[in-house]
């Protein structure tokens, strides 16, 4: 049956990824075409029962635009069907309220790791706190997890948590307070931080330069914008005032990429590094820079496991941002072990984890000397985020 209105270019992209096994096939279809037609929410409903060339001119200026609207809408269609994932054919996802711009050099950002914002932020539910971990002073590396049982019926331990769970308040006072963000990534959970949480100081590190190059659009995009400034420019651009960035030669694994962009309320720098080996060569005053707050999100999916993930994220996601090697723990190890040397006395750490990790996390912490080890679950439930203080 020829296609005659755009409710029936929907129903027929939505039958050709749900054959393609696409979850959530209805809203990926509905995503594409209201992308490619330039259509808001609002205008969809209002033209669903309409013939496309009904859009011109409310919506798209001439038939060149309706025909090139419905090779991309055909194009996208094709491309999720192979189950590209949806974030990377729109080129954004949203995060904290925020829209991010994605590639396939970045992990698309995810509800879950909104659950480490909340936590860093004091944003948390009672029913969030799942577990608490005590290291016995004999053995170190030995934990013991106590269980906040049923909140809902008897509430008041696991409120108690929230109060003594690592609080940011009393940094966010603080017009000097300090944020390091390991494996940064698209730089989501930074730039969040830094935009709700008022840092002034932040650093985001992260291996790769793609990956560094898509941090530093997002940073400009929502960081340094006409608003935070007394220069001339346009939330699009940033001046060279706006933006210093400095490159140094290393011998191992190459130049250093690092770009700082700075006004009167953000300091915000991105730095080419393989965890914090590039943070070792710097110091302030010949002692190593530390942070009131260090936060990462690392690659921690078993390297066995990373084959059986959906093809959106086995397929499309990079490799170097999801696999945390034979066990999953090889990063969480570095943290553990690093951080002491970064963090100032009292200073906090924010791990994302996997459903699965919310024992052998605390316990690498434990043994590096931190307190107050709080396991926070996401909104489904999973031990989603670990919490501790020196």
């Amino acid at each position: 049956m020829p296609i005659t209105t755009l409710r029936q270019l929907l129903d027929e992209a939505t039958e050709t990824l749900n054959t393609a096994q696409v979850p959530d096939p209805r809203y990926d279809a509905r995503a594409l075409l209201m992308s490619a037609y330039q259509l808001s929410p609002a205008q969809y409903l209002l033209y669903e029962h309409d013939a496309p060339e009904a859009l011109i001119p409310r919506v798209l200026p001439d038939a060149e635009a309706l025909s090139a609207a419905t090779t991309l809408f055909q194009a996208n269609v094709d491309r999720r069907s192979r189950r590209e994932p949806l974030q990377q054919i729109l080129g954004t996802a949203g995060f904290y309220g925020l829209d991010f711009l994605v590639t396939k050099d970045v992990l698309c950002p995810r509800a879950d790791t909104e659950t480490l914002v909340d936590a860093v932020l004091g944003n948390l539910m009672p029913e969030q706190i799942g577990a608490v971990h005590a290291a016995p002073s004999v053995d170190p590396t030995s934990v013991v997890r106590t269980e906040v049982e049923n909140p809902a019926v008897d509430p008041s331990s696991s409120e108690h948590m929230v109060d003594k769970c690592p609080d940011f308040l009393i940094h966010v006072d603080n017009d000097g307070a300090s944020l390091l963000d390991v494996c940064t990534g698209s730089g989501c959970i930074a730039i969040a931080l830094t935009k709700f949480g008022a840092f002034r100081d932040t650093m985001a590190v992260d291996i790769s330069d793609a990956a560094l190059a898509i941090a530093r659009q997002n940073a400009e995009r929502l960081l340094i914008t006409e608003a935070d400034t007394t220069a001339t420019t346009t939330s699009s651009a940033v001046s060279a005032d706006e933006i210093t960035v400095a490159t140094s030669t290393r011998m191992n694994p190459g130049p250093r990429m690092e770009v700082h962009l700075q006004n009167a309320a953000v300091d915000f720098t991105l730095l080419r590094s393989d965890m914090f080996s590039a943070l070792a060569e710097r110091t302030e005053d010949g002692a190593l820079k530390r942070y009131d707050v260090i936060v990462s999100n690392p690659p921690y999916i078993p390297s066995a496991v990373v084959e059986k993930l959906e093809p959106e994220v086995r397929d499309y996601e990079p490799r170097i941002a999801l696999d945390g090697t034979a066990d999953g723990l090889r990063f969480y190890r570095i943290l553990a072990e690093e951080s002491v040397r970064y963090l100032k006395p009292g200073g906090r750490i924010y791990l994302e984890i996997g459903y699965d990790q919310g024992e052998r996390v605390p316990a690498l912490l434990a043994a590096a000397g931190f307190r107050d080890i709080t396991v926070i679950r996401d909104f489904g439930g999973n031990d989603r985020v670990v919490a501790a203080h020196l």
